[in-house]
């Protein structure tokens, strides 16, 4: 079974009061090979039958049970899906993969909470990516092996770096509603982009934020085949119900011709996600969490690097910055 632990780290962020913590979320980052799905079972996200030896088809899945403290009572799942394979506008060659997230709700916390979720404190998602991409997988010598399978974000985004984060959050300034989730991460993205060149080791200008929602109950999955098979659901506990958060493109090459080699993530590496919880009452900050995620194949195995099409970042870097300014001006 699935196991879990926090570390809570002190935010150094003086807008934060000192009860206040950062937690990063470390669980065991789970796949659909955790699931009970039978080789008969079709149309879910976690088919076994249905596992192609093309990579380009196959689709990605990573789990990581409890991982969002909303109170010290109620904890949510979080699931990561990539498929949907289409080409990328009218750029030839570029690959466009989507990747969304998805909030396992517990049925206790709907029962207690009423069917619309009051009660919860409000939060937002920050998605991170880099060129458009995951984050690239750490190297051996910045992340300890006991982390790989697990959500810590340790290699990917340092505690400086996370502490930077936290304070383009915490300046942020609403106007009649904090909880803004889209302007949240217009701001975040200006924050990353008006200071030096480089932020977290990583080509500032090439970091993107896409924000939502955490808990949008009208975003239920009920009528989706794909999440909603009792024994092939992919959350955790799969008594969950799932809510649809927000969407990313993933934008790779087919050709085995690549810019940067294993600068860019592609479709293996980490989808940094940076949950921001308010208190219920006056829209205050509550907490800051961050989660590192990865799409798993149904195996429960990390796609590898096989130089196959979408396996690996491949985006030239004259059309990587288009990417980018596409990004950044749709969110603005």
């Amino acid at each position: 079974m699935y196991a879990q632990y926090f570390a809570a780290v002190t935010l150094l962020v003086p807008e934060l009061v000192a009860s206040q913590e950062y937690q990063q979320a470390q669980v065991a980052l789970e796949g659909c090979d955790t699931l009970a799905c039978s080789s008969t079972t079709s149309n879910s996200a976690c088919s076994m039958s249905d596992q192609p030896d093309d990579v380009t088809q196959t689709t990605l899945v990573g789990i990581a049970p409890d991982a969002v403290n909303l109170t010290s009572d109620a904890q949510l799942s979080l699931t990561l899906i990539e498929a949907g394979r289409t080409q990328f506008g009218n750029a030839p060659g570029l690959e466009a993969y989507e990747r969304t997230l998805y909030a396992g709700l517990p049925s206790s916390l709907l029962q207690s909470e009423g069917a619309e979720g009051n009660g919860l404190p409000p939060a937002c998602v920050l998605m991170l990516q880099y060129q458009s991409q995951t984050f690239p997988v750490p190297s051996e010598s910045t992340r300890d092996g006991s982390m790989n399978g697990t959500t810590s974000c340790e290699g990917i985004l340092d505690q400086d770096c996370l502490n930077k984060f936290a304070s383009f959050i915490t300046s942020f300034e609403g106007s009649d509603n904090t909880t803004d989730c889209a302007a949240l991460s217009s701001h975040v993205n200006t924050q990353v982009r008006s200071g030096d060149i480089h932020l977290c080791n990583f080509y500032a200008n090439l970091i993107t934020t896409t924000g939502a929602p955490l808990l949008n109950t009208s975003n239920d999955s009920r009528n989706d085949e794909s999440l909603t098979q009792d024994e092939c659901r992919p959350t955790l506990p799969q008594s969950n119900s799932l809510y649809r958060v927000g969407s990313v493109q993933t934008i790779v090459e087919d050709s085995d011709e690549r810019f940067g080699g294993d600068i860019f993530g592609g479709r293996q590496g980490y989808t940094p996600i940076i949950t921001v919880v308010y208190d219920g009452g006056g829209g205050n900050l509550s907490s800051v969490q961050s989660t590192c995620m990865q799409a798993l194949r149904k195996s429960g195995e990390v796609l590898e690097n096989t130089g196959a099409a979408g396996s690996r970042g491949r985006v030239r870097l004259v059309l990587s910055i288009t990417v980018v300014v596409a990004t950044v001006l749709a969110l603005l």
